[in-house]
């Protein structure tokens, strides 16, 4: 039969390995949480002055759950993510 060996790690090193880990979780975690909050303050409804609309009908659907007759209205109304088609 062979001999069993035991291999030792330094705690120390164990240590900032687990450190190193958990740091990296939170930055992966502050960048996904970032992205998220940065979508939800774009999607706000926000009118602009003088600005031309069309008179087509062909509605969208802005990334705040509102229907718009048509791009042109919704970019109006500070709406640039959209999707065609009413909403449900």
């Amino acid at each position: 039969m062979g001999k069993k060996t035991n291999v030792l790690i330094d705690e120390n090193i164990l240590k900032t390995y687990h450190w190193k880990i958990i740091l990296y979780l939170l930055v992966l975690l502050w960048i996904c949480l970032s992205i998220l909050s940065c979508s939800k303050d774009e999607c706000r409804e926000e009118k602009k002055e003088n600005c031309a609309v069309t008179f087509e009908i062909n509605p969208v659907c802005g990334c705040n759950g509102v229907t718009y007759e048509n791009p042109s209205t919704a970019e109006c109304n500070g709406i640039k993510d959209y999707t065609m088609g009413s909403c449900n």
